[in-house]
C-alpha cells in the first residue's frame, strides 16, 4: 500500500521512463502528456484558486517552445479574449494549447512576430490594448518565449498597469522539464505600482489641471500604501489646502495648511525639498488664511454693513488680491466666461473701496457726507458723462453701478481715477468698452461666449487698475508683488 498521490505515482512511473531509457524519449513524453500533465493541471488550477489568484478578462501570452506553462496560465486565470504571439518557429504549438484550454475562435488571436523586435511587441501590446474595452481586466504571463520577448512584455505590462505573471517550478535539467506538481501560478508586483510612481505621475497631472480634490486623493491613498508616506502625506495637505481655497472655504483650507506646516517642521530635514524650499510661503499663506477666514466671519454677520466692511483696508486689500488671483487660476485653466466675471468683479471693488472712503455706501447711497455738496456733484458728474458722449442724469444713483461709480470718483477728483479722466488716454471709453464685451456675453446679461482676446484685453485693464489703486492706497510696488504672490497657488513644476 502506497501513501502517494496520484500525481505522485505518475511523476515516478514517468521519470523510470525517460531515466531509465524504458522505451523511446517519444513514450516518456507520451506518458508525460496523456498521464502526467492533466493531473498537473488539476492541481495547477487548485493551487491558484487557494492563493485567491483572481481570473482576468484578457491574457497576452507570448509563445515559447514550451506549450505547457501557457496552458496552464489560461485555465488558471480564465480570460475570455486571448493574443498569442509566436514566432515563426512556434506556431506550431498554438494548435495543442488551443484544444487543451478549449478556446473558441472568437476568444483568441495571434501575432507572428519576430522574437529580437521589442518595438513590434509593444505595437501589438498596444493594439490590443486599444481594441479590447476600457474597463478590461489585462493580464501578460512572461513565462515562455525568448528572454527578450519576457522582458519587453514585462516593461509593456508594467507601463500600461497590466496584471504580470509567471509560471514558476521546480525544474529538472536532465528532463528539461518541471517537477511536476511544483508548478506555480506568481503574480509578480509592478514597481510603479509598489513605489506609487503610476499613481504620483497621476496625481501630479490631476493638481496641474486644478482637480484638488482628486490629486488629494491619489496622495491619501498612496499615504497609506506605500512604504514611505510622508512626501504623500505632506502633498495631500496641500492639495486639500487648495482645494478649500479654490472654493472659497477658508477655514478649511486654514485647517488643512496648519496641518501642512505643522507636519513639515516635524519632520524638518527629513521632508521633501518641495516643502523644505516653499516653507515660508507656506506660512505666508497660512497667516493669508487665518485673515481671510476671519474676515469672511465679520463680513457673513448680520450686522455687518457694507460700507464698514469697505472701509477696513486690510481686509479690502486682501479681497481685492484674492479675486485677481482667482481669475487668473480661471484664465490659466481657460475657463474665460469665469475669468472675465471675476476680472469685473475686482474692478468693481476697486471703485467701491475708493467710493466708500468719501463714506458713499455703493449699495445703498447718501451723498450728504461731509465735504461733498450733492447739487454739485451731479453736476460735476454730468460734465464728465457729457464729455464721454454719455446721457445726462437727472439725479445721483442710490445703486451704484460699476461704470456710474468710476464717473463718480472722476468727478470727486479721486487720484485713483485720474488717469481714466485724461482726455489723451481715452481710459473711460476704453474701460466701458471692455465692460460692455463683459455684460453680453452668455455669463451676463447676452447671448456671447467669451473671446481670448475680450479676456486679454480686460485682464490688462484691470491689472493697470489694480496697480493704480494700491500705489494710491500707499502700497508700494514690491508689496503688491509680495502681497500677490501669497494669493497664488504653489505649482509643483
Amino acid at each position: 500500500m502506497t501513501n502517494q498521490t496520484p500525481l505522485q505515482e505518475k511523476t515516478a512511473e514517468w521519470k523510470r521512463l525517460a531515466e531509465e531509457g524504458k522505451g523511446s524519449v517519444d513514450e516518456a513524453t507520451a506518458f508525460y502528456d496523456r498521464e502526467v500533465f492533466p493531473l498537473v493541471r488539476t492541481h495547477f488550477i487548485e493551487d491558484a484558486e487557494a492563493k485567491g489568484i483572481h481570473p482576468v478578462d484578457a491574457l497576452i501570452l507570448p509563445v515559447g517552445t514550451s506549450p505547457e506553462p501557457i496552458i496552464l496560465s489560461i485555465l488558471a486565470l480564465k480570460p475570455q479574449r486571448v493574443m498569442f504571439l509566436p514566432t515563426p518557429q512556434t506556431r506550431q504549438h498554438l494548435d495543442r494549447i488551443i484544444a487543451e484550454t478549449q478556446l473558441k475562435p472568437s476568444q483568441y488571436q495571434d501575432k507572428t512576430i519576430d522574437g529580437s523586435d521589442v518595438l513590434e511587441i509593444y505595437r501589438c501590446m498596444h493594439q490590443a490594448v486599444r481594441e479590447w474595452p476600457i474597463a478590461t481586466k489585462i493580464g501578460v504571463d512572461i513565462t515562455a518565449g525568448k528572454k527578450v520577448m519576457s522582458a519587453a512584455c514585462a516593461i509593456a505590462g508594467t507601463l500600461i498597469e497590466m496584471r504580470i505573471f509567471y509560471v514558476d517550478s521546480d525544474y529538472l535539467p536532465k528532463l528539461r522539464r518541471p517537477e511536476p506538481g511544483t508548478e506555480y501560478l506568481s503574480e509578480l508586483p509592478n514597481p510603479l505600482v509598489v513605489f506609487g510612481d503610476i499613481e504620483e505621475r497621476e496625481a501630479r497631472k490631476l493638481y496641474a489641471a486644478a482637480d484638488y480634490a482628486g490629486a488629494a486623493k491619489l496622495w491619501e491613498h498612496l499615504a497609506i500604501r506605500i512604504q514611505n508616506p510622508t512626501a504623500p502625506a505632506l502633498f495631500s495637505f496641500l492639495a486639500r489646502t487648495y482645494e478649500a481655497w479654490d472654493q472659497l472655504h477658508y477655514a478649511n483650507a486654514l485647517a488643512s495648511i496648519q496641518k501642512l506646516n505643522q507636519s513639515v517642521r516635524q519632520f524638518g530635514k527629513d521632508a521633501p525639498v518641495f516643502f523644505q524650499s516653499h516653507k515660508d510661503r507656506l506660512f505666508k499663506q497660512q497667516r493669508l488664511l487665518e485673515r481671510m477666514a476671519h474676515s469672511v466671519d465679520e463680513m457673513g454677520k448680520e450686522t455687518a454693513l457694507d460700507l464698514q466692511i469697505l472701509q477696513q483696508k486690510d481686509a479690502i486689500h486682501a479681497l481685492i488680491l484674492e479675486l485677481w488671483a482667482y481669475a487668473q487660476r480661471k484664465i490659466h485653466l481657460r475657463d474665460l466666461s469665469t475669468a472675465s466675471l471675476l476680472l469685473y468683479r475686482t474692478a468693481e471693488l476697486l471703485a467701491q473701496r475708493r467710493l466708500a472712503l468719501y463714506g458713499i455706501d455703493p449699495s445703498l447711497a447718501d451723498y450728504a457726507q461731509p465735504g461733498i455738496d450733492p447739487q454739485a456733484l451731479l453736476d460735476a458728474v454730468n460734465a464728465q458723462r457729457v464729455s464721454f458722449k454719455f446721457e445726462r442724469l437727472q439725479e445721483l444713483p442710490i445703486k451704484i453701478a460699476m461704470l456710474d461709480a468710476y464717473v463718480l470718483l472722476i468727478a470727486l477728483n479721486d487720484p485713483y481715477a485720474a488717469p481714466l479722466a485724461e482726455k489723451q488716454y481715452s481710459g473711460l471709453q476704453r474701460f466701458n468698452g471692455i465692460i460692455k464685451a463683459r455684460n453680453s456675453s452668455i455669463f451676463a446679461h447676452g447671448f456671447k461666449f467669451v473671446a481670448d482676446e475680450h479676456v486679454r484685453k480686460m485682464r490688462a485693464e484691470v491689472e493697470a487698475r489694480l496697480l493704480d489703486f494700491f500705489r494710491v492706497e500707499g502700497v508700494s510696488d514690491p508689496e503688491i508683488q509680495a502681497q500677490q504672490q501669497e494669493h497664488c497657488f504653489l505649482t509643483l513644476e
